[in-house]
């Protein structure tokens, strides 16, 4: 089975913490999923930390992206 769709998400942590990213990260692909499509995981793409300067203050925070691929079921 080829893969149909692809997804991505975005999250942003005030602090680097990989696990509590990889959660998040998770939770949003899985619910970008359509009707009847299954995530390949083997296909998951991740990065981050990256660095970003937010808010009035110019706190730092850190950015995780990632991106996979879903097949029809």
């Amino acid at each position: 089975m080829a893969a149909v769709s692809r997804y991505s998400a975005v999250t942003a942590l005030p602090y680097p913490h990989l696990e509590r990213a990889e959660a998040g990260l998770h939770a949003g692909l899985r619910h970008r999923l359509g009707m009847g499509e299954q995530a390949d995981w083997t296909t998951l793409e991740a990065s981050g930390p990256h660095p970003v300067l937010l808010g009035a203050q110019g706190r730092m925070w850190f950015e995780y992206r990632a991106a996979l691929g879903a097949r029809r079921s």
